[in-house]
Parts: structure tokens; sequence; C-alpha cells
């Protein structure tokens, strides 16, 4: 008898076999509470959530599952009553448990035993947490997001008014979290605590892209890294406020800080301060802070201190006027976390590329490959675009949508989970702007 080939088996499997298709759990038409719904569900189900406020402190399973609003965070809130983490990831959750489109409030993490993640607590787990709003949370650590030993990617989310002694609104550490694409606003630490708007500390962040503006504490009123070595890029840091490292301060700690704007930071702090450590810096606008504009650390190039010509810096209009020099040159690709002109429209030259973003767009092979039940998807962009990243199956069924909306340049990540599905042979797509690709996936049980 011939050997029949691993292609052959895995197509008759496919054949014979349909995949499973995740229910819709509907609260609370079916389900009274945003709880009971994520209790019911299985992995691969979303759980859809009507308009209205929830009183409740959600611990999420271990299965993955999506969480999302039917209409968005100004109408769609999840309020922990001040009682404990209004949101609880503990369960080694991944990146397709996706929490998207609600407010997050009211969550307090203030006692003992209980002082971490007012809104949000990641303990030792890796979830996506996307489109929210994240306000009026309060922690001893992180008083809107804390992540211990947690690799969550946190993106477009609006995280402000929150307090804590330390990361008023995202605290980290022992973690690898990609934080992108968020504003942070109005965030306080209290007392003598620092970070207002991030707490880095003993992790390896990825910080992209962030509106980082008008938070406060004693020490780095943006941010401070602490025994650190994230990578902070593209981010745009105007009027926090502090009395040592207005905008960052980095202390014992090696990050790399690239194509950040870095102005109009307040009190005695300098916009960056360095003390006892030499992190990487390169093409950064740091100018108008009211400690000055010095700062120490390894030269990369391209660092330069001029008016980044805001649209409208008194209403908070950070995107950047045609003549901004912020804009991509010979040196340095884009700087600050705007892509967008006055007007609306995208960068309007991107000139020459900078040597830290992607050169092309490409959707790299899942790994492992074959996969059972997870495997790890991760593409490139080379300049901000609307993406979505779908898997198919071989008769051209939509099974699942892994990723959409605006992402910034560079390297992303997502995870797909097959554990509801039968062996076959999938098709992951990627579309970004006008550009298609694909990659061939196999599931083998």
């Amino acid at each position: 008898m011939k050997l029949i080939s691993l292609q052959v088996v895995i197509s008759l499997l496919f054949i014979c076999q349909s995949a499973a298709i995740a229910d819709q759990l509907l609260v609370p038409q079916e389900y009274s509470s945003i709880q009971l719904g994520l209790t019911a569900a299985s992995g691969g189900d979303t759980v859809l959530v009507s308009a209205g406020t929830y009183y409740e402190n959600l611990h999420f399973p271990a299965v993955p599952v999506t969480l999302l609003s039917a209409s968005g965070p100004a109408t769609t809130i999840i309020d922990g009553n001040n009682d404990s983490h209004t949101v609880l990831f503990d369960q080694d959750q991944t990146p397709t448990t996706l929490l998207q489109g609600f407010t997050i409030c009211n969550g307090s993490a203030t006692l003992e035993g209980d002082r971490f993640g007012g809104g949000i607590y990641c303990n030792r787990a890796a979830p996506t947490i996307r489109g929210n709003l994240i306000s009026d949370n309060q922690a001893f650590l992180g008083g809107g997001i804390c992540c211990f030993q947690s690799t969550a990617v946190i993106m477009d989310n609006t995280v402000s008014a929150n307090s804590a002694a330390r990361g008023a609104g995202i605290y980290a550490f022992e973690s690898q979290p990609t934080i992108s694409g968020n504003r942070f606003r109005s965030n306080q630490c209290e007392d003598n605590g620092g970070g207002g708007a991030l707490a880095l500390e003993f992790s390896n962040a990825i910080v992209e892209h962030n509106f980082i503006r008008e938070n406060s504490a004693l020490s780095g009123g943006g941010i401070i890294c602490r025994f650190d070595s994230s990578s902070v890029n593209s981010n745009t840091v105007v009027a926090n406020d502090a009395t040592d490292g207005a905008g960052i301060l980095c202390r014992y700690s090696a990050p790399l800080i690239l194509q950040n704007i870095l102005c109009h930071n307040l009190e005695e702090g300098q916009g960056v301060v360095s003390r006892m450590c030499t992190p990487g810096f390169g093409c950064n606008d740091i100018w108008g802070n009211s400690g000055g504009d010095d700062w120490e650390g390894e030269d990369l190039g391209g660092n330069f201190s001029l008016d980044p010509l805001f649209c409208d810096l008194a209403g908070n209009d950070f995107r950047l006027q045609p003549a901004s020099p912020c804009w991509p040159g010979a040196d340095c690709g884009l700087i600050g976390a705007s892509d967008v002109d006055c007007d609306g429209q995208d960068v309007p030259d991107i000139g020459t590329q900078s040597q830290y973003l992607p050169q092309t767009i490409e959707l790299r092979q899942n790994y492992p490959n074959p996969f059972n039940p997870t495997t790890t998807i991760e593409f490139s962009l080379s300049y901000p675009a609307e993406i979505q990243l779908t898997v198919y199956n071989t008769l051209g069924q939509r099974i699942m949508v892994l990723a959409g909306g605006r992402y910034s340049a560079g390297v992303h990540q997502v995870q797909f989970n097959g554990s509801r599905l039968t062996s076959g042979v999938f098709v992951c797509r990627l579309v970004a702007g006008k550009q298609v690709v694909t990659r061939k996936m196999i599931l083998l049980k």
C-alpha cells in the first residue's frame, strides 16, 4: 500500500468534518448580566452586549471569548461600583480573548491584598483590550490597567482620569505588553507617585503611537521607566506635569526612545530626564518644556529641538501642520503619534523611510505550522493603514476576524486558536489599504 501524503490526509479530514461555528450570546436578551454570558461562553464565542449600564465586576473565563458592545463605549458602561477590579483576567488568556467597546469605570483596588488594576487587572494573562474608555478608576498600582507578568495587547483605548500611587493610567511589572494607539489624559499619581500615564518596571513593553497629555505625578508626569528595557516609539507627549521628568523619567533603565514629540511639559522637570542610565535616543523632537529640553543618553542621531507646529495646541489638536519638522525627512520617519495633517490627510510625503520601520507590507508564515491548537500570525506595515486580518476555510467561508481597524507602521502579532475547529487547511488573509496578502495554515489534531 502506498503511503498517503500528509496534505492528502489533511484534505480528507477537512472534507469529512466541517468547522465548528462560534455562537453569539446576547446580553441582556438571553443573559441578564455580562458575567452570566461570559460564564456560559465556549471558546470562540462572542458575548454581545446591548447599550446600558452594568454594575458588575467581571472575571473572564479561561477559554478564548470576545466581549463586544453593540453600540460602543459612549452608551455601554461596565461600572465596578468601587468594589474591586472592574475587569479581571487571571486565567492565562491569550490575545484571542478580546474586550472591546466599553466604558470601564469606578473600579477600585486600594485594599491590602487587592491593590492592582482598578479598572482592568491582567495577572499572568495576555488578552486584547481595544477601543474602550477606561476612566475614573483607582488602585495602588495601575489605576486604569495593571499588567503583572502579562503580554496584553492594549490598543486604541482612551485612558483618562484614573488615579494610583504608580502608573495612574497603566502600570506594567515584569511584563511585555503592546501599548499602541491609545490616548492618555488627566491621569494622576497621588502623593509621591510616579508615572502619570505609564509606569514601566522590569518590563519590555512596546509603547507606540500614543497621545500622552496632561497627566501628572511627582516623577515622570507622562512616563516613568525603572529597571526597564521597553521601546517608546512615535508618541506625542505634551503638557504633562512633574517636578522630575515632566515628559519621561528613566531610572536604572535602558529603553529605546525613538521618533517621539516631547514638548510643553510643565514644572521644573525637563522634558526627558535620565538617572543612573543611558537610554537610546533617536529622531526625537524635544522642545518648549518648562524645565528645559536637554537630555542624556546614547545619541542615535536625528534628535532636534523645534516647534512641532501642531494644528491647534490650545484646542488640543496635535495633528501636524504641513510645515512641521516632524514629517518624514532624510534622516527620520514620521515623528510623533499623528499620521494625518490638519485636514485629516495621510502623511503627505513618506520621504526616506526610517531605519526602524518595515520597508514593505508583509504577512509572514504563521508559527508553528502545522499547529495544534494555537499559532502566532505576524504581519508588518511600512505605513499606518486600515487593515483586516481574517481566517477562511478552503471553501471560502469566513471562520474568524482576528484583527481590524487602523494599525500603526511596524510589526504586529496576533494569535489564532483553532481549539473548536477540525483538522484542515485554512487561509489567513491580510487586507492593508489596497494590498491583499494570503498564507495557508495547517491545523493538525
